[in-house]
């Protein structure tokens, strides 16, 4: 009898579990099985450093200034999400409304050059109030890191 050794590969994709999107499994491998994990597949900057590094060990506001981060590219695509989650006031329609509210928004920074700086401006303001490190968990000597890695790392589920 010939036993010839054959290779199998299992690509699975998993999207992190959240609080708002639970992941309801497992996943373990039994010996002998070799597995690897990957964690990212994106290249390396031109300079040589992991863009995952790059993003877990520096502020958001030192991305944004660096250009690592699209800040314009970002807030013009997600404008519409933000005003969506903010309060509108008491008007008998409020669907007319909030669609003039992203016309006018949309018709300003299209428009209006003093407003869309204004904007980044402000954005950047606030990013350079938030790019110290935090610690990670409310423990007296749990590491140190950017605002955002907190941010993610307590939305996040195990399992």
């Amino acid at each position: 009898m010939n036993i010839q050794k054959r290779h199998v590969l299992f690509l699975v994709h998993l999207p992190p579990g959240t609080k708002q999107r639970s992941r309801f499994f497992a996943l373990d491998f039994i010996s002998p099985w070799d597995y690897l994990f990957v964690d990212d597949l994106r290249q390396e900057d031109a300079d040589g450093d992991s863009n995952t590094v790059k993003l877990l060990t520096n502020s958001v506001f030192e991305l944004v200034k660096s250009g690592a981060v699209p800040m314009r590219k970002i807030y013009r695509s997600r404008f519409q999400h933000a005003l969506s989650t903010c309060v509108t006031p008491d008007v008998s329609n409020a669907a007319a409304y909030f669609g003039e509210r992203i016309s006018t928004l949309q018709r300003l920074l299209d428009s209006v050059p003093a407003f869309t700086s204004f904007v980044e401006d402000t954005m950047m303001l606030i990013l350079e109030q938030h790019k110290d490190n935090v610690r990670i968990s409310g423990k007296d000597d749990a590491v140190k890191v950017p605002v955002h890695v907190r941010m993610v790392c307590e939305d996040l589920v195990g399992g």
